[in-house]
C-alpha cells in the first residue's frame, strides 16, 4: 500500500503538536518557581538639625551654631571676613533639645547653654540617659571643654524651656529651664551662680508646666516666672504647693474657665502665687 507525501506530513505535524501539548501540560502541571522575595532597601534615618545664632567671642558680631544628627558634630562659625570659616567643633553625648547663647559671666563674651537628653523616652532596658544642662565657652584659648551644671535622671530625659534671666536684679542672670522628671509631669529649676559654681533651686512639679518664661508680666517692677501648659486639670486642683492664698488681688478660683492656661508666678521672696488668666490679671499681662 502506498502513502501519500501529504499524508505522511500530517501523520508528522499530529505528532510535533501532540507532543508539545503534552510538554505544555506537564510544565503547567508543575509547582510554578518561587520567586525570591526583594529585601527592601534600608531606610535611612531623617537627618535632625539644630541651629542658634549669638556673639561668642567679644566682637559684637553673631556666630552661627550648628548640630546635625548624622555627624553629631557642634560647630561654630562666623561671617566676620565675608566668608565662613570653623571656630570650633565639639561632639555632642545626646541630642541637643535646646539651645540658648548668653552672657552669663559680664565679660561680653557669649556662652552657649545646652539641655541635652533625647527627644523622648528612654528605652525599657538598656542604657538609659539622663538630662544634663552643659554651659560650653567654645572660644577658650585652651579648648572647648563644657561645664556641667545639672544632671538628673529622667524616664522621659527632655528639655522643654531654657531661658536665661536676671531674676534678681543684681545683674547676674540666672538660668531658668524645664524638663519632664517623668511621663506627664514637669519639674522646673533656677541655676543661680555661686562664685565659680552653680546652685539649682528646686521649684514646684507641675503636670504638663513646659514652657516656662519670666518677665515684668504685671508692669509692677518685679520678675515673676510665667508657666504655660498645653493642657491639665483646674488650677485649684494642682495643690497646696502651687496654689496659695490670694496675693494683689489674683485668686484661684473654685473653677477656671481655661483650666489648660494659667499664671504661676514666683516672688523675689521665692514664694509661689497662681492664678486663672481670667481672674483679675489686667489684659496686657495675658
Amino acid at each position: 500500500m502506498r502513502v501519500s507525501h501529504k499524508n505522511i506530513q500530517k501523520s508528522a505535524w499530529r505528532k510535533t503538536i501532540l507532543v508539545a501539548l503534552a510538554v505544555s501540560v506537564a510544565a503547567l502541571a508543575q509547582d510554578p518557581p518561587q520567586s525570591k522575595p526583594q529585601s527592601k532597601p534600608e531606610r535611612k534615618p531623617l537627618t535632625l538639625y539644630r541651629a542658634q545664632s549669638g556673639g561668642l567671642d567679644g566682637d559684637g558680631r553673631s556666630e552661627l551654631i550648628t548640630w546635625d544628627s548624622e555627624t553629631k558634630e557642634l560647630v561654630v562659625k562666623t561671617y566676620a571676613a565675608g566668608h565662613w570659616k570653623q571656630l570650633a567643633s565639639h561632639t555632642l553625648e545626646n541630642f541637643p533639645t535646646l539651645m540658648k547663647v548668653a552672657n552669663l559671666y559680664g565679660d561680653r563674651k557669649g556662652e552657649l547653654i545646652i539641655g541635652e537628653g533625647l527627644r523622648g523616652y528612654n528605652p525599657k532596658t538598656g542604657p538609659q540617659t539622663d538630662i544634663h544642662l552643659r554651659v560650653y565657652r567654645p572660644l577658650e584659648k585652651d579648648g572647648w571643654r563644657p561645664t556641667e551644671i545639672f544632671r538628673q535622671a529622667s524616664e522621659r530625659p527632655e528639655v522643654t524651656s531654657l531661658e536665661v534671666i536676671d531674676l534678681g536684679g543684681d545683674r547676674r542672670p540666672e538660668i531658668l529651664f524645664a524638663y519632664f522628671a517623668e511621663k506627664y509631669q514637669v519639674d522646673l529649676r533656677v541655676a543661680r551662680r555661686a562664685g565659680s559654681a552653680w546652685k539649682i533651686e528646686e521649684l514646684p512639679r507641675i503636670r504638663m508646666g513646659m514652657h516656662v518664661a519670666a518677665g515684668d508680666v504685671l508692669r509692677n517692677g518685679r520678675k515673676m516666672i510665667v508657666v504655660g501648659r498645653p493642657y491639665g486639670e483646674a488650677v485649684t486642683a494642682l495643690g497646696d504647693g502651687l496654689c496659695w492664698t490670694a496675693w494683689r488681688g489674683l485668686n484661684c478660683p473654685s473653677s477656671a474657665a481655661f483650666p489648660a492656661l494659667f499664671l504661676a508666678i514666683w516672688t523675689a521672696t521665692g514664694k509661689w502665687r497662681s492664678s486663672s488668666p481670667m481672674a483679675g490679671i489686667p489684659t496686657t499681662a495675658r
